[in-house]
This record gives structure tokens, C-alpha cells and sequence, in this order.
């Protein structure tokens, strides 16, 4: 190859693994008119991009080894340009060849009679042509041959990354270098334990004997949701392993989905254990065993108890006892004649049908005087009901004693009663405790609320709603509102959605300061609201927070 040098070089080259080229044309008055016959590093034209450098013979050997290229930069006796890329592609050429305008320019003072080679390297070749020196002026130095070193490729990575949708895929690691990390995602179903994943130094089990073994851990397993998981791999060398993806494992938790109580006040009590799993719910319905309608003013009486051995409970089933469960208020639902509600928790319950509310009471309220406390009850519906009694204790004491004993209506519309204790005491604490007692004498403790008669409470000037106290509270609370003058008056709960999950007074107010219990052990915790309406006179909102 003839390589025109005034202080100045430029080249227009062809190498192609393979291939020979003869006399080429002039670019401007640099010519090509060498040939490359030789073929190495495996055929093909050499790509554009790859790096051509210039390298001066500086030891004088006549030999292309380990020479350094010309120096660049601004001292006498160096060089400008010193090295070109493959880019007869994107010059219009063809592969294989590079082109250079003006290129080796002197800055200063030449060494007398340099002599220098052309070096192209590959991943898997590399050329040199001879020696050759070259005069000041301009000159076309024309290496007498080529030649080409085969280079053995070294180490590569592969197949550190994939995806692996289906059981029994598996892949070949290779790792080059110690501590290299492979990332791999798999998928299962969302509701499966997770992947089943194995990683053996070596590819036999890939059914590939030929690589040397690696050690290899995998040091992770994570759940990315929707059904993939995300697998990491670490050698612990250079070498190669198995990574394959054997299974899925079962579901962790498998829940009940739906608990159906079959009962009515004839058929009582009616049991089944259910296993709860977090995030699920649980469906729980109440309905007839004949498949009549359910008396929907009727709320069933349903308990829930941790674990369903036979010992703590009336299920026969040995399970881990759930940690944490909570049921929703009932619904009735009119298209089944079914009440409904939702269980929630983790692990296993008994759920268990007792009875049925013979009086659907509605309100129960405590109302604050001067040296007397006001007892409202309000129903919606009854059924053989023979009375309500109403219990008195100090605050503090367990010893409650029966002072009002009043005959229930019976009926299924609302029926209002009230009951005024005048033995209180200003200042004194009491707790009050409504018993439903049914006509085949069976009882049932409905509800306790606390009321403290005062002075203060003798005279009500204004519209309230207080804030409940305790708050935070678990499970009950005292809601507390104030009535100036005789009014039609709710109180009802909202949750945070603004569903209605409660009422707790629903009726008549008569003037003065009441205190309502609200008893929130059926419900989640979290924020929810009260809000009082009395009349068209007064209506306020306050929030309240559950803690479970």
C-alpha cells in the first residue's frame, strides 16, 4: 500500500478477511496499489469503525512489536494525527476499507528517516503491514506484505438476563468474572406460593457438558406482583451454571370463600370453620335451612372464634388459629331473603350462628339530668319479646341490680320506650345494661352505656355535638349531643367512603344532653364520622378513629 506522506499522510484502505484488491484510483494525489491476499480471524470484511493506528518504529528494529504510535500534541516532533477509523461503509466505498483527508502533519522537526507500520486490530485478528521509512517530502511508501495473528476471544458473558414464562425452561450462565450477578423473572400465578427456581455449577442439566463449573447461589427470590417474580443469581467465579425454572408452589393461603349458616330460631346452633387469607374476603350468609326468607328486622346473632379446634370451639377442625379477623355490619338481602356480611383476617375461625335478635333494637341511649338519668329505647321490630330490663352499676363496680322492668310491644314497626332513673346521684358514674328477655325466658344482653347525671345538665341553651371520647377508641365510644327544646333527632355513623355503617339514635330527642354508646366491635379499624341532625335546627359532623 502506498502511503504519500509530506509531513502529511492520508489513505484510502482495504482490508477484507479473504479478499484481495489490486491497483485502486487516485483520491486527490493519495493512491492505493497494494494488495492483501491472506485470510485470518475467520473471513469477512473488517466493519466499519474499526480503529486503523500508525505506529513508529522508534527502537529501530525493523520489527512490528510492541512500537509505539507517534506522539500527538503540540511539541517539535510530533504529530497531529496518528490514527483512522473503518469507514468505507459511510464514506460510499464499500466494507473494509477507511479514507483520511490530509492527515500526519508535522508540527515540528521529523527525526531524519522515520520509520513506521499500519496496525488494524479485531476482536478475533489483528494485521500489521511491514515496516517502511519514510523521507522528507511528499512520498508513497509502500509496505512490502501483511501479515494476520488469529486472536482466541476471551471470556464473554451470555445469558445473564431472560424471562422464563412456562415450567421447565431452563439456561446456560456463562460468568467471566467473580461476583457477576444474573437477574432472570419468571411467572406463576398471582395466587401461587411462588416459583420453584434450581441453579447447578456446570450446564450438564442444560445439556451443555462442554463449560467449566461455577459456584453459584441464588441470592434472591421477589414477588413483583401480577405473577412474576424476579430471581438473582451470583457467581462466585468464572465459569458456567444451570439456572432452571422447575414449578410453581402452591398457594400460600387458600381462602374459604363463602360460609353459609343454615338456621333459624328453630334450628340453632349452626357452625362451619373457615380459613381466612390476607387480602381475601370471606362471603358469610345467614339464611333459612328451609329457603324461606329471613325476618330481615331479625339480625342474627354471629360469634367468631380463632382456630377451629374441638376443644375451644364447636368446629372439629385442627388449624392454625387466625391472628387478627373482623366481620362487617349485616345486610339483608331482599333477593335471597339472606342476611350477608364480609369476614377479613389471617388464618383459621369458627364461625358459629347463635341466635337471632328477638328485639332489633335500635337505639339505646342514656340522657343526663340533674340527679337523674333519662333511659331511651328504641326497636324496630319484635318478636316474643316479653320485656326489656334495664340493670344499674357504678362505674367501676361488676355488681349491676335490675331497677326497671318494662313490658315489651311486640310488633314489627318501631316501638319507642322510656325510663327515667331518679336515684342518681350528681357526679356519680353509672353504667346502664339493657337484658332483651323472650317469652320462653332465654335473655340477651343487648348493650352497656355509661351516663353521669349533673347540675349542669339541668338547663341546655344551645345545639351540641361533642367529640366522642374516648378517641381513639377500641371498641366503644360515648357520642354525646345537646337538645334544646323537644326535636325529631339521628345520629348515624358514616365510613370513610361515606357509607352508612350505623344508627344510633333515631326518633324523638326530648330537651337536654344525651349520651349514646356506639359499640364498633363488628366494624374494620380505621376514620370514620358521626353526625347529629336535630330538627331543621342543628346538624354537625365530627370524625372519630377506630383502633383495633
Amino acid at each position: 500500500m502506498k502511503f504519500r506522506m509530506l509531513f502529511v499522510a492520508a489513505a484510502l484502505l482495504a482490508l477484507c478477511t479473504g479478499m484481495s484488491f489490486g491497483q485502486g484510483a487516485s483520491v486527490l494525489w493519495y493512491e492505493l496499489d497494494t494488495q492483501l491476499t491472506m485470510s485470518c480471524g475467520g473471513g469477512g470484511c473488517i466493519p466499519d469503525g474499526i480503529l486503523v493506528t500508525v505506529h513508529q518504529d522508534v527502537d529501530n528494529n525493523g520489527a512490528t512489536d510492541n512500537d509505539p504510535q507517534p506522539p500527538v500534541g503540540e511539541a517539535a516532533g510530533e504529530w497531529n494525527y496518528n490514527q483512522f477509523l473503518m469507514n468505507g461503509e459511510l464514506q460510499g466505498l464499500g466494507c473494509g476499507y477507511f479514507f483520511a483527508d490530509a492527515a500526519m502533519t508535522s508540527v515540528g522537526l521529523v527525526p531524519a528517516n522515520p520509520r513506521y507500520w499500519l496496525r488494524v486490530a479485531t476482536p478475533t485478528a489483528i494485521w500489521r503491514s511491514a515496516v517502511w521509512t519514510a523521507v522528507a517530502g511528499p512520498q508513497d511508501a509502500d509496505p512490502p506484505n501483511w501479515d494476520c495473528e488469529v486472536v482466541t476471544p476471551g471470556c464473554v458473558s451470555s445469558n445473564l438476563n431472560g424471562d422464563m414464562t412456562a415450567p421447565g425452561q431452563h439456561a446456560c450462565l456463562h460468568f467471566c468474572d467473580d461476583a457477576l450477578i444474573a437477574n432472570y423473572r419468571v411467572f406463576c400465578s398471582p395466587n401461587s406460593g411462588g416459583p420453584i427456581v434450581n441453579v447447578q455449577p456446570g450446564c450438564d442439566a442444560c445439556g451443555d457438558p462442554t463449560c467449566t463449573a461455577t459456584g453459584v447461589t441464588i441470592v434472591s427470590v421477589v414477588n413483583l406482583g401480577g405473577g412474576q417474580w424476579a430471581v438473582q443469581i451470583v457467581a462466585a467465579g468464572e465459569g458456567c451454571a444451570c439456572f432452571s425454572f422447575d414449578g410453581c408452589l402452591p398457594p400460600a393461603c387458600e381462602p374459604t370463600l363463602q360460609v353459609q349458616l343454615l338456621g333459624d330460631r328453630d334450628h340453632l346452633p349452626y357452625y362451619s370453620c373457615a380459613t381466612l387469607c390476607p387480602g381475601a374476603t370471606t362471603l358469610v350468609t345467614v339464611c333459612s335451612p328451609t329457603g324461606a326468607p329471613l325476618n330481615p328486622l331479625n339480625t342474627p346473632i354471629v360469634t367468631v372464634t380463632p382456630g377451629c379446634d374441638p376443644i375451644a370451639t364447636r368446629c372439629d377442625v385442627i388449624c392454625e388459629p387466625a391472628a387478627f379477623f373482623a366481620l362487617s355490619p349485616w345486610v339483608y338481602n331482599p333477593a335471597t331473603g339472606c342476611f350477608e356480611a364480609v369476614l377479613v383476617g389471617d388464618g383459621c375461625v369458627c364461625v358459629c350462628l347463635e341466635d337471632f335478635l328477638a328485639a332489633n333494637v335500635s337505639n339505646f341511649a342514656a340522657v343526663s339530668m340533674s340527679n337523674s338519668v333519662r333511659i331511651d329505647i328504641e326497636t324496630a321490630s319484635e318478636t316474643n319479646v316479653d320485656r326489656f330490663e334495664i340493670a344499674r352499676a357504678v362505674k367501676g363496680h361488676t355488681d349491676f341490680n335490675t331497677l326497671a322492668r318494662i313490658e315489651a310491644t311486640n310488633g314489627s314497626v318501631t316501638q319507642n320506650y322510656s325510663w327515667t332513673d331518679n336515684s342518681a346521684v350528681n357526679g356519680t358514674t353509672y353504667n346502664y345494661r339493657l337484658t332483651v328477655v323472650n317469652t320462653d325466658a332465654s335473655s340477651e344482653e343487648i348493650a352497656t352505656i355509661e351516663a353521669t347525671p349533673s347540675l349542669n345538665n339541668a338547663v341546655i341553651t344551645e345545639y351540641a355535638l361533642a367529640q366522642n371520647f374516648p378517641n381513639p377508641f377500641n371498641p366503644s365510644t360515648q357520642i354525646v349531643f345537646d337538645v334544646v327544646t323537644e326535636n325529631f333527632t339521628t345520629l348515624k355513623v358514616f365510613n370513610a367512603n361515606g357509607q352508612e355503617v350505623a344508627t344510633l339514635f333515631n326518633g324523638t330527642a326530648a330537651a337536654g344532653r344525651h349520651i349514646v354508646n356506639f359499640d364498633a366491635g363488628n366494624l374494620t379499624s380505621g376514620l370514620y364520622f358521626y353526625s347529629v341532625k336535630i330538627g331543621n335546627e342543628f346538624t354537625s359532623t365530627k370524625k372519630m378513629m377506630l383502633v383495633k
